[in-house]
């Protein structure tokens, strides 16, 4: 299994609110929206036959 791509510098900071506590439900968001990304791209390559795009 491969490691899911790069995070970008936005993605590396914890979501937090005001009071400094961690928003789960962003943070959650953020790592759904990665493992989503991820399967999308490798359905994609699978598709296109695997090669470099």
């Amino acid at each position: 299994m491969e490691i899911l791509s790069d995070p970008k510098p936005d993605m590396l900071a914890m979501p937090r609110f005001d009071d400094g506590a961690i928003d789960m439900q962003e943070l959650l968001r953020r790592l759904a929206e990665q493992v989503v990304n991820a399967v999308m791209d490798a359905e994609a390559d699978q598709l296109c036959g695997g090669g470099a795009n």
